[in-house]
């Protein structure tokens, strides 16, 4: 259930076929981008689906980041950035903000630091980890040219988790 709302927004905030001659990502399709998913190729990306973007998303960027395992408010905005950091940044930032040894991968003790912090920090935890992620955003290139799109994007996602869960009175295991 979560991953259909963390996905509907990514969808709405990436929008469809773009080729940003200042874009590393390349020709990119609601946020799937070339360099990303070279295997597509250009008409793999010109052509990809709703569906076929939503499976990409679960696979490479939900799944490596245990969003299931997350509370919900975290995990809307871990997967945001996986989507537009790349999932081990992602995971290193969280990893950072939980104190769990930062080597970019999510397992079990991370998964167990993130809901010990959320329990503990609630949404002071996800402005933690969305900061952070700001914090990266101003150190890479292109930020005077994206960097506001970027701002907006934070704010928007930490604003949609926080009424997620809200909405749905998740705060554990959404299974």
């Amino acid at each position: 259930m979560i991953f259909e709302l963390a996905v509907s927004l990514i969808l709405k905030l990436e929008g469809g076929l773009v080729d940003h001659p200042r874009d590393p990502g390349g020709i990119t399709n609601m946020g799937i981008s070339l360099r990303a998913h070279p295997y597509l190729g250009e008409h793999g990306i010109k052509t990809l689906t709703r569906e076929g973007a939503k499976k990409i998303y679960l696979k490479h960027y939900w799944e490596p980041i245990k969003g299931d395992q997350l509370p919900p408010e975290l995990a809307i905005c871990v997967f945001d950035g996986a989507v537009n950091q790349g999932p081990v940044a992602a995971s290193k930032i969280l990893q950072s903000v939980v104190g769990a040894t930062v080597d970019g991968v999510i397992g079990p003790k991370t998964i167990s630091a993130a809901r010990a912090n959320y329990y503990m920090r609630g949404h002071d935890l996800v402005l933690e980890f969305m900061s952070q992620r700001m914090m990266r955003y101003v150190r890479t290139d292109g930020f005077g040219e994206f960097g506001r799109g970027w701002t907006k994007r934070v704010l928007h996602v930490c604003q949609y988790s926080t009424a997620v869960k809200e909405l749905t009175g998740l705060v554990g295991d959404q299974s």
